[in-house]
């Protein structure tokens, strides 16, 4: 299991994957009483990363099916596959936030030929790339939506393998552009990994730093509406 959501205490999803027969995509859902397996998408292999369930009948979960971009729907009855773009050829979906039935986001990464993170939007009849601020060797992990023109980005730019180092990014989407927002780093390599927060001056950002391949340590960001 990678990520999970709500509606109420008696419905909750859990997302994931099997390794029974290769790797499927797994879905569970959570009663108030007992954890069953809702979904196993047993027709294709890949994996989810992300859920965001804004209802009982319209719940999101994202992940990558082979070497796309995975997205699948929950209607309230059955689950089934949207189709989704990509912007290369080795894509994943880590992240989704639904505000509405018709504003939906999700960020990912592309990693062949160029890696670069993915920023999607759901219009209410499809899927598409929205074009941001251009990030060298990038990628995103975690989203947080307060409202239609509030939406929050987080993960990291600057990748270098060779040399394990990169930088914090944290984008932020005010309801007509995003804009990369200043975040301070701690080591030579940092990441953001997710987000969460209560309101628009209370958000956390999380994930981990170092400075070299073996040595990491947790790293916390928090922003109070100004910086």
């Amino acid at each position: 299991i990678y990520g999970s959501s709500f509606v109420s205490s008696s419905d909750v999803w859990a997302v994931g994957s099997s390794a029974i027969q290769n790797t499927r995509p797994l879905i569970d859902h959570w009663d108030g009483t007992s954890w069953t397996v809702s979904s196993t998408l047993n027709d294709i292999t890949g994996l989810l990363f992300g859920a965001s369930a804004r209802s009982s009948t319209d719940v999101w979960a994202v992940g990558q099916v082979g070497s796309q971009t995975l997205v699948s729907h929950w209607n309230g009855a059955a689950w089934s596959i949207i189709p989704s773009p990509n912007l290369g050829t080795y894509d994943t979906l880590t992240a989704v936030a639904a505000i509405s039935a018709s504003d939906v986001w999700a960020v990912g990464q592309s990693i062949v030929p160029n890696q670069n993170y993915i920023l999607m939007h759901w219009d209410g009849t499809a899927w598409s790339l929205v074009a941001a601020p251009v990030a060298a060797n990038s990628s995103l992990a975690g989203l947080k939506a307060f409202a239609s023109n509030n939406v929050w980005a987080v993960g990291y730019q600057n990748y270098n393998l060779n040399a394990n180092t990169s930088s914090t990014f944290i984008m932020h989407w005010d309801g007509a552009l995003w804009s990369v927002v200043p975040s301070p780093n701690v080591d030579a390599g940092n990441y953001l990994n997710g987000t969460d927060g209560l309101a628009p001056n209370d958000l956390w950002a999380v994930g981990y730093s170092g400075n070299g391949p073996s040595v990491t340590h947790t790293l916390a960001l928090h922003w109070d509406g100004v910086t």
